[in-house]
């Protein structure tokens, strides 16, 4: 299931949509509502509220995307190239990022990978989503662009143990 968070445009709440095919958003809170003649859950307002959820909203998230895959409602259904993208995990606690993660950046940077990660923290304010315009500051000297993998922590957790590592990633998207 691929979830993102987005508007209708730009005026409106955001929503939790998920990406059926063919340039197809389902608004989950509102195949929800269409589905069982109710108010949608909290869980449904964003990607960050889902996975606050934990397994029950995500369960309750794959039977609605589920029910609503063949629907041509055009009140559910938005085209992907008309809706308004926002953070996928919207005010999120922390932004952890990892510096000098892959040796063309640091010899690009003639800086020397550390040998143990090094990670520097962003504020959730901060994070531009897709298809927006990335602002730089008028102070800034420089403004450094990195395609980079990010991972998306679904659930807390501390001192995991290697194997058990991947219970705990919700997904994945690209970071620039």
């Amino acid at each position: 299931m691929k979830l993102l968070t987005f508007s209708h445009n730009g005026h409106t709440g955001v929503s939790l949509g998920a990406y059926l095919d063919e340039g197809r958003v389902l608004d989950v809170a509102r195949a929800y509502a269409g589905a069982f003649g109710a108010q949608a859950p909290d869980w449904f307002g964003s990607v960050g509220d889902l996975l606050a959820g934990g397994e029950p909203a995500m369960t309750l998230a794959r039977s609605v995307v589920d029910r609503a895959s063949g629907t041509t409602d055009p009140g559910v259904l938005h085209d992907v190239e008309r809706i308004v993208f926002h953070p996928p995990v919207g005010n999120a606690p922390k932004v952890l990022c990892v510096t000098m993660n892959y040796l063309s950046h640091a010899q690009a940077t003639l800086t020397k990978p550390s040998e143990d990660p090094y990670f520097f923290i962003k504020m959730s304010s901060l994070l531009t989503p897709h298809r927006a315009p990335v602002l730089c500051s008028r102070t800034s000297q420089k403004c450094d662009s990195e395609i980079e993998l990010a991972v998306v922590i679904g659930r807390r957790g501390k001192y995991i143990q290697r194997e058990e590592a991947m219970d705990y990633v919700a997904g994945y998207t690209v970071a620039n």
